[in-house]
């Protein structure tokens, strides 16, 4: 603790995170408290944690507040030297931040937590897979013969991989790390179900591993990034300045392709592209172009031979003009 008071006494203004814990068995309860700082001499960035506090309370707003002023006390730190508290989207902390005067922000890692609770685990056609990789992922870690048979298989096949991990609620990104240690050792799953039929995983499944690792691996780095102590901004901004360059170039080395007829013309034809790089007023010209290539026709007129014909050289011109 003296220490930690030395390394405070160095630095004018404190910030705080704090965060609510309970055991799985609701026996243990913990308020924990971190500091976080600039050195006055060195101006280097630093964090110490002061606390982790027993909650032998009711959660309330005035408890907390209470354990948080004990906590503060024992630092000699004021709470007029507390910048702001970041913390979860609780009310009762919120409450006690605002019983404590300080300024609050919500954990922006907390948000994007709840962005997936309001999206992913939401959707039945991606929680139906999820549990399906959950269930795999916990058999071949809790079984033995199973955790065996996994190793041989990478030892023998001699694939690269690693144990399949295991996602979990609260532990921020754990959905994507599972999902890509999943498709990074597909094969190797694939080998242990044909001993094991009650493991295997469905096309599906993997498809739908794939879209929500994709979805997914955004949200995770950001996480990671927000929960880094010492991040420089920098590196962003430089990325994401090159990144804007890039596309900027492309577009305009790339605009003359949306004029090209024959481009157009082949792509909306694609069944696996049809309209999805073409924007309103390029894709109603291009089905202007398209139906005046072939003659008009009553839907409900059966065409005769004649009119076959004609068709016939419609699509054959249509044709030649790609």
């Amino acid at each position: 603790m003296k220490r930690v008071r030395t390394l405070l006494e160095n630095c004018s203004e404190v910030a705080l995170t704090t965060d609510a814990w309970s055991s799985a068995d609701s026996k243990h309860h913990l308020l924990s408290v971190t500091a976080h700082f600039i050195d006055n001499e060195t101006f280097s960035p630093g964090w110490c944690v002061l606390a982790a506090k027993s909650i032998k309370v009711r959660g309330t707003a005035p408890n907390y507040k209470q354990l948080m002023e004990e906590v503060l006390s024992s630092y000699e730190i004021p709470p007029s030297r507390v910048t702001a508290i970041t913390r979860d989207g609780g009310t009762n902390v919120k409450n006690m931040c605002d019983l404590m005067s300080v300024p609050s922000i919500h954990c922006f890692s907390h948000v994007l937590q709840l962005v997936l609770g309001d999206t992913v685990y939401k959707n039945q056609k991606y929680t139906k897979s999820i549990d399906n990789f959950k269930r795999i992922a916990r058999k071949i870690r809790k079984s033995s013969v199973l955790r065996n048979q996994y190793n041989e298989i990478l030892d023998e096949s001699e694939l690269p991989g690693t144990m399949l991990a295991q996602e979990c609620k609260t532990r921020w990104s754990s959905l994507h790390f599972m999902l890509k240690s999943f498709i990074r050792n597909k094969r190797s799953v694939e080998i242990l179900t044909i001993d094991n039929p009650d493991l295997t995983l469905t096309e599906s499944d993997w498809k739908n591993a794939k879209i929500l690792m994709y979805v997914l691996a955004p949200i995770s780095e950001t996480t990671t990034a927000a929960q880094h102590r010492f991040l420089s901004p920098c590196s962003r901004k430089m990325r994401k300045a090159i990144t804007t360059e890039v596309l900027e170039v492309l577009e305009t080395r790339g605009r003359n392709y949306l004029s090209m007829k024959t481009l157009r013309f082949a792509t909306f034809l694609d069944v696996r592209f049809k309209n999805i790089f073409l924007d309103d007023d390029i894709q109603r010209e291009v089905e202007e172009e398209l139906l005046a290539m072939f003659p008009e026709q009553e839907d409900d007129e059966k065409p005769d031979d004649e009119g076959l014909e004609i068709a016939e050289k419609c699509s054959i011109q249509c044709v030649q003009q790609f």
